[in-house]
């Protein structure tokens, strides 16, 4: 478990897929179970981002890849300012981007798809592409450089009168203030609402049925604080009496944390560097957990010379 949570504060990073600005709820319909929103100029700002990226364009296989974007597509991968999702189920996301490209040349790349065909929705343009593939879309520029999509028509069509103000958005709620609290710019923010996603798909038994009957949110932010490298993992519980019940667990994992329980000796020096804190207001939790933004940056460049290593073994056999 707890190889998993300090993998993760180093590998979401790394992935790069969520990223943007806070967040402009009034964009997110109202019927979203789970959003998702990450500020890519955050990223680049910050030291942990700034050195992936740069340790990323030092890889010739991926120098050509983002070279070949600019090229073909105009996308400027250094531009690219946010990159949000929300949805009502795991299955169908709706996305929305800005920066990074220019729509009036793009539009002309993607009427070039071979499944190409447009549809009109209250004086905007959805173009649906991939229509033939497992992973369709439905994309409208929404702006210069903004744009919004899903796998389908009508998610898009809702996107589009959400952001318009014909349908309804989302209100903020308490899980959402506490995790852009967490940070005065957070590079990541998850938050998903427990109850929602079971009337949808409701487990009768299990760790996961217990969670629902307990829990109303819960959601993850990412950014940096000082020389520290910060996760906060925030839930809001159905009620005070289970949030301490639930504060008591954090503080006892925390604890073990701290003893090097379940650690592999080559996570010890990221170990060493975790600091760790529990607080509950009413009914919210939040466990943060901070690691050393150099000790960070060396573990990431001994994983890359790793895998460049096996690379070089690969191409010798």
């Amino acid at each position: 478990m707890t190889k998993r949570v300090l993998l993760v504060l180093t590998g979401i990073l790394a992935t790069g897929h969520i990223h943007a600005k806070q967040m402009d709820f009034s964009k997110v319909s109202a019927q979203a179970n789970w959003v998702a929103h990450a500020d890519l100029d955050a990223l680049r700002k910050s030291a942990v981002g700034s050195f992936l990226l740069a340790k990323a364009k030092e890889d010739p296989e991926a120098a050509k890849g983002i070279a070949m974007l600019q090229a073909v597509f105009g996308l400027d991968m250094d531009a690219i300012s946010s990159f949000s999702a929300f949805g009502r189920d795991q299955d169908k996301a709706i996305f929305l981007a800005k920066g990074g490209f220019d729509s009036e040349r793009l539009q002309p790349m993607v009427e070039l798809n071979e499944s190409y065909s447009a549809k009109k929705h209250k004086g905007t343009v959805i173009h649906l592409i991939d229509q033939k593939t497992a992973e369709p879309k439905a994309i409208a520029f929404t702006g210069k450089d903004e744009l919004l999509g899903s796998p389908a028509l009508g998610f898009t069509q809702h996107a589009l009168d959400v952001a318009g103000g014909r349908s309804p958005s989302l209100k903020p709620g308490k899980i959402h203030k506490a995790l852009l609290e967490s940070f005065s710019s957070p590079i990541l923010m998850m938050a998903v609402d427990v109850k929602g996603m079971a009337e949808i798909d409701k487990p009768d038994t299990g760790p996961e049925a217990v969670i629902i009957q307990k829990a109303d949110a819960i959601g993850l932010a990412m950014g940096e604080s000082g020389d520290m490298l910060m996760a906060s993992v925030i839930l809001q519980t159905a009620d005070v009496e289970t949030a301490k019940h639930v504060e008591n667990i954090a503080r006892g994992f925390t604890s073990l944390l701290a003893l090097g329980a379940d650690i592999e000796p080559e996570l010890a020096e990221l170990l060493a560097q975790t600091k760790t804190q529990v607080s509950r207001k009413d009914q919210i939790v939040s466990m943060k957990l901070g690691i050393d933004i150099q000790t960070v940056k060396e573990t990431i460049a001994r994983e890359i010379e790793k895998k460049r290593g096996r690379k070089i073994d690969s191409s010798l056999d």
